[in-house]
C-alpha cells in the first residue's frame, strides 16, 4: 500500500498517491466534492487496524464473516450474451464452473443468522445442474437468489423448476424500456424478452429485483418509469441501480461517464420529485443514528451504497425517511403506523413472504482498483465466495477475480 491524501481541485476530490518509483500522482476519487463530503459525513466511522487487512492479504481474512448478509457465488463464467460493459469480462478467459458439493463445502458450519446466497456469474442459468444447485443449496437452510439476464427465464416450465427448488428471487437485468438502449447495453433487442420473463416470474411466485446498469444520457431518463413499474407489481420488490464501471469490460465511450450523484438527480427527475436525493441522503443519516444507539452491523453505512425504503401508498411512493421526521409523523399518522407494524419484517428484507407494500430502492458504485477504500471494504455485509476466503466485492472483482475458480492446475492467487 502507499502513501495517500485527498485533495479537493476543480470541484473534485482526488487520491494523491506518492510511490518511491512513479513520484507523486493524483487518482480520481469524486467528481462532486459537495455529495462526497455529504456522503462522508453520514457515514459510519470505524476504528480498525488496517496493518494486517489488506488487498494482497484478502483471501485468508475471516473478519468479515460476523456480518456478511450475502455471499455472491460465480457459478459460472459462460453467458449466453456479450454485453458493452461487463464488471466480470465474461468470454476472456477460461474457468470452470464449481462444483455443487464444492460449494456446498464453504457454506458448512456457517454461524446463525445465515446469509443469502446469490448465484451469480456469467450466466447462471446456462448450468444445466441449476436446480440440483439451488436445491442443494436451500437444503441447507439458506435464501437463494439468482442474477439472471433473463433471456432462459422466459420459459415457464424451466422457471417452475428452479422456483420448486427452492429459488426465492432473481435479480432480474433491466435496462430500460427500449430496444434500442439494449442494443447500446447488451448488443441485442431485449425487450421482449423482459416483458416476457417479468410476467413468468410473477406467475410463479418468485420475487425480483430490477437490477439496471445506469449510464448517463442512455437510459437515466427510464429510472422513474422502473419505479413506477416496482410500486405497481406486487412481486417487483427492488429496484437495484449500478453505476457504469470501468471495472471489467466497459467498451463506452468517456461521454457516457457515469456517477452515483448522477443516477440519484436522475431518480429524483424521473420521480418529479417525489423522491429526491435529499431523501438517500436522509435515510443515510437514520441509519448512521440506528449504528449509533445499537451498534448493529445492518445499520452500517458505506460511501459507495446509497438506499431508500419507498412505502407502497394510494397517491404514491412516499420515502419512508419521512415519516422520521415530527412533521412527517404528525402529517401521515396511518402510513407512519403501518410502517411500525412492518419493522420486524424488514429486518427479513429476504424473506420470501414479505409483502409489496415496502419497496427498496439502491444505488451502488464500484470501486476501481486503484481507489479501493478498505473501511467501506470491511464495512461491506456483501462477500464473493472463493476457493480459500470470502472476499468483499470490489477487492474481489478488481484483483481476485481472474484468479479464482481456474481449471484444475492453474495457480490460484495473483502476480
Amino acid at each position: 500500500m502507499l502513501d495517500a491524501e485527498l485533495v479537493e481541485r476543480g470541484g473534485s476530490v482526488y487520491i494523491r498517491k506518492r510511490c518511491t518509483r512513479h513520484g507523486e500522482f493524483d487518482l480520481l476519487l469524486a467528481r462532486d466534492a459537495g455529495f462526497y463530503h455529504r456522503c462522508v459525513a453520514g457515514t459510519t466511522r470505524t476504528d480498525h487496524d488496517f496493518t494486517d487487512c489488506d488487498i494482497t492479504r484478502c483471501l485468508d481474512c475471516r473478519r468479515h464473516v460476523g456480518h456478511v448478509k450475502t455471499i455472491m457465488v460465480d457459478v459460472t463464467e459462460r453467458c449466453n450474451l456479450n454485453c458493452t460493459a461487463c464488471f466480470t469480462n465474461t468470454h476472456t478467459r477460461k474457468k470452470r464452473d464449481p462444483a455443487i458439493g464444492e460449494i456446498c463445502a464453504r457454506l458448512e458450519n456457517w454461524p446463525e443468522p445465515l446469509p443469502t446466497i446469490l448465484l451469480c456469474g456469467g450466466e447462471p442459468t446456462v448450468r444445466k445442474d441449476l436446480p440440483d444447485l439451488i436445491r442443494a443449496v436451500t437444503g441447507m437452510g439458506f435464501v437463494v437468489k439468482m442474477a439472471s439476464n433473463g433471456i432462459k427465464l422466459t420459459d415457464r416450465a424451466f422457471v417452475d423448476t428452479l422456483h420448486d427448488a427452492g429459488l426465492g428471487w432473481v435479480l432480474l437485468q433491466f435496462d430500460g424500456f427500449s430496444d434500442t438502449i439494449y442494443k447500446k447495453t447488451r448488443g441485442r433487442d431485449l425487450v421482449a424478452i423482459k416483458e416476457k420473463a417479468l410476467a413468468v416470474l410473477t406467475e410463479s411466485g418468485i420475487k425480483i429485483c430490477l437490477a439496471c446498469m445506469v449510464v448517463r444520457g442512455l437510459n437515466d431518463g427510464e429510472l422513474g418509469r422502473m419505479i413506477d413499474l416496482m410500486m405497481a407489481s406486487d412481486n417487483i420488490m427492488h429496484l437495484g441501480c449500478t453505476v457504469l464501471s470501468c471495472v471489467g469490460r466497459d467498451d463506452f465511450g468517456e461521454e457516457f461517464d457515469t456517477t452515483a450523484p448522477d443516477v440519484l438527480r436522475a431518480i429524483e427527475s424521473g420521480t418529479g420529485g417525489r423522491v429526491t436525493m435529499k431523501d438517500f441522503m436522509h435515510t443515510r443519516a437514520i441509519g448512521n443514528r440506528l449504528f449509533k444507539l445499537t451498534g448493529h452491523q445492518d445499520f452500517k453505512q458505506k460511501s459507495c451504497f446509497h438506499m431508500m425504503l419507498l412505502h407502497n401508498r394510494p397517491g404514491g411512493p412516499f420515502p419512508v425517511n419521512r415519516y422520521f421526521t415530527p412533521s412527517g409523523a404528525l402529517l401521515n399518522p396511518r402510513g407512519f403506523a403501518e410502517l411500525a407494524l412492518l419493522v420486524g419484517a424488514l429486518r427479513h428484507w429476504d424473506a420470501i413472504t414479505l409483502t409489496g407494500s415496502i419497496k427498496l430502492v439502491t444505488v451502488e458504485d464500484f470501486r476501481q482498483h486503484d481507489t479501493i477504500d478498505l473501511v467501506d471494504a470491511n464495512r461491506c455485509n456483501k462477500v464473493y465466495m472463493a476457493e480459500r476466503g470470502f472476499i468483499p466485492p470490489c477487492i474481489y472483482n478488481t484483483k481476485y477475480r481472474p484468479f479464482c475458480w481456474l481449471p484444475e492446475g492453474e495457480p490460484a492467487k495473483p502476480d
